[in-house]
């Protein structure tokens, strides 16, 4: 699609990254299921998946980075509204 650019994880600073990962995803997920998902989605190769059939979830090796794109895009909006800014 036009005018929609790829991000990626890495494009953003540590302290955004960790900012997401100490202060949003927390407010939803234990450390320990954080450090699971962390250390599951790590060990994955580029076309492997995993399947956790008790949540009905399937991990791949970007699943991680991509739940934090998510809450960051979250984050970004709700700044946006909170500043009045229109971004179209």
């Amino acid at each position: 699609m036009e005018g929609l650019q790829e991000l990626h994880l890495g494009d953003y600073d540590e302290e955004t990254v960790d900012f997401l990962e100490k202060e949003i995803v927390r407010l939803n997920h234990s450390d320990e299921y954080i450090g699971k998902v962390k250390q599951l989605c790590a060990g994955l190769s580029q076309n492997e998946t995993h399947p956790d059939k008790a949540q009905d979830v399937y991990y791949s090796n970007g699943s991680y980075d991509a739940a934090l794109l998510v809450l960051l895009a979250v984050v970004k909006g709700i700044q946006t509204v909170l500043d009045d800014k229109n971004p179209l």
